[in-house]
């Protein structure tokens, strides 16, 4: 349990490090490339039923993608198999090609759920690129779907592609 928390403090400071690095390219006029992140996966609900999961996020990157990969996420859609579909207002990530590492938090409000924000943590792993497409892959324990009720999907995990355009 300890080394998860290690883990998750880890990936938050490298959040917030992406973050601040975005900021200072965002106000010293350096150019930023985009990104799409297409990920397919599942998880469970509290009776175990299986629930597929899409993600679909699309924003600017900046660093070089041998280091790190500032990422921050302009907008995408999550659709939650028997939830319904969610739209993605931001988030921001990075990505340690180096130590293949990467870890995003996107950022819903549901259109049900009284205006709260959801965030999502998912930390993963990257695989080896192909030109500008790197294989991704996200697990996390447990994340809430943004509606009424606040139901929450278990152990999700979700595979896909991030093309550094």
């Amino acid at each position: 349990m300890k080394s998860r928390v290690a883990l998750a403090i880890l990936f938050t400071c490298i959040i917030l490090g992406a973050a601040a690095g975005l900021y200072m390219q965002s106000t010293s006029g350096a150019p930023t490339q985009s990104f799409t992140l297409t990920l397919t996966g599942e998880g469970y609900d509290k009776a175990l039923d299986q629930h597929d999961v899409s993600i679909t996020l699309t924003g600017t990157r900046a660093g070089k993608s041998a280091m790190v990969v500032n990422l921050r996420v302009k907008g995408g859609n999550v659709d939650v198999q028997d939830y319904g579909s969610f739209a993605v207002s931001s988030g921001c990530g990075a990505l340690v090609q180096k130590c293949r590492h990467i870890c995003m938090s996107i950022r819903m409000t549901g259109n049900y759920y009284g205006g709260h924000t959801v965030v999502w943590h998912l930390c993963g792993t990257t695989g080896t690129s192909s030109g500008n497409d790197v294989p991704v892959s996200f697990f996390t324990d447990k994340v809430i779907i943004p509606i009424t009720g606040n139901p929450k999907l278990y152990d999700l995990s979700l595979e896909g592609t991030l093309t550094l355009n």
